[in-house]
Parts: structure tokens; sequence; C-alpha cells
């Protein structure tokens, strides 16, 4: 239950960020998909780019900045083709 509650803690700080990078409207449910697929997305690209150490706990500032740039990825895509 508690990991359900992390992802959507996580997906609506990296969602805010992002829509307000972008500088778009956008519901707080929203916000929230937005992130938990951006984070999933930055969690994509920094695993290609580089491994974490190994038997590491703390999460490095890159995956951070890569799930925020995930999340842009995800709005610019959306706004393409959605609206």
């Amino acid at each position: 239950m508690s990991d359900y509650l992390w992802m959507l803690a996580i997906g609506l700080i990296v969602g805010f960020f992002a829509k307000h990078l972008l500088d778009l409207q956008l519901s707080i449910w929203m916000a929230i998909l937005v992130g938990m697929v951006g984070s999933y997305v930055g969690g994509f690209m920094m695993g290609i780019f580089c491994k974490p150490a190994d038997k590491s706990t703390v999460p490095c500032v890159g995956s951070s900045l890569m799930s925020v740039a995930g999340a842009c990825i995800v709005l610019g895509l959306y706004v393409y083709f959605v609206k």
C-alpha cells in the first residue's frame, strides 16, 4: 500500500515541476499521471546512460532530474498529439 502512496507523491512532485516548466494548465490528477509516466521514461533513459552503484540505497540527483525531463517529454508529446 505504501508503494502506491510513494508513486502518487513522486508523480505529483515531478508532474508539478514539469507542468510549471512548460507553463501548462493541468488538473492535479493529470499532473500526477504525467509525473508517474515521466518518472518511468526518465528512469528508462537513466538506465541507458548510467548504471547505479551496487547496493546503492541513496538515489542520485541525476535520476530526479531525469524524472522531470521524462515528464517534460511526456507533456510535450501530450500537447503535440492531443491539443
